[in-house]
């Protein structure tokens, strides 16, 4: 009988052990919560926008076109036949899609400059989007125009140039630069004149305030602008 009895308690004891609750089970809901934890904060930024600029349509090889450019003094200037030349800096300044930026929202990327900015606040007030502040807050601020695309406006409304190539354009005959550098004032100088100015001609010709026409390869007018 003692030993059917002491048979019997150690079947219990072993029931009971099985029986236990498993201690380590915490362990693994506390796993579970950190893993879910993780694929939320890798969902918000797979959410996340980039917005980039709109290719480039500046016609590098200026053949039938309007360019902004810059050039220094003796940038436009006679060869050894007796015919005119340009040699200039193109330039483009980036475009952004309507409905692109219609949908921008805080926390998405948008590449200004060639740089990715994380969005950290929008304001949108007369027509100018400020965004993560205004300039003056060292922000970026996006204005649109008629074509309904929108870019970075600095200062003044001038616009963020950057360069894309460089060319050397034959003059034509008759080529005029109608000059509107000074407010209120309109002159017209020969290609002469600006390939040899005397001391009293305002030499600054950039991107913001200069523009020449393209015809078949060869510039038939420049447009200089006021750049205040």
């Amino acid at each position: 009988m003692k030993i059917k009895g002491i048979i019997m308690v150690s079947v219990l004891a072993l029931s009971l052990c099985a029986c236990a609750p498993d201690v380590n089970v915490p362990a693994e809901e506390t796993t579970t919560a950190t893993s879910v934890q993780e694929t939320t904060a890798e969902t918000t930024d797979a959410l996340a926008k980039v917005v980039s600029p709109l290719p480039s349509d500046v016609d590098v090889n200026a053949t039938d076109c309007t360019l902004r450019v810059s050039f220094e003094e003796g940038g436009i200037y006679m060869d050894d036949s007796g015919k005119y030349f340009l040699d200039a800096k193109i330039y483009d300044y980036e475009k952004f899609d309507m409905v692109d930026i219609s949908q921008l929202a805080v926390g998405d990327i948008i590449v200004l400059r060639g740089e990715e900015v994380q969005v950290e606040s929008i304001k949108n007030e007369n027509g100018r989007l400020a965004i993560n502040g205004y300039i003056d807050e060292g922000g970026y601020e996006l204005k649109t125009d008629d074509s309904g695309v929108w870019y970075e406006s600095l200062y003044s409304d001038l616009r963020q140039y950057y360069e894309v190539g460089e060319v050397t354009l034959p003059i034509a005959d008759g080529f005029m630069l109608v000059d509107e550098a000074i407010p209120d004032e309109r002159t017209e100088y020969s290609v002469e004149i600006v390939a040899a100015p005397d001391e009293t001609f305002l030499f600054h010709f950039v991107p913001n305030n200069t523009e020449i026409v393209v015809e078949g390869g060869v510039v038939t007018g420049m447009h200089r602008y006021y750049n205040p």
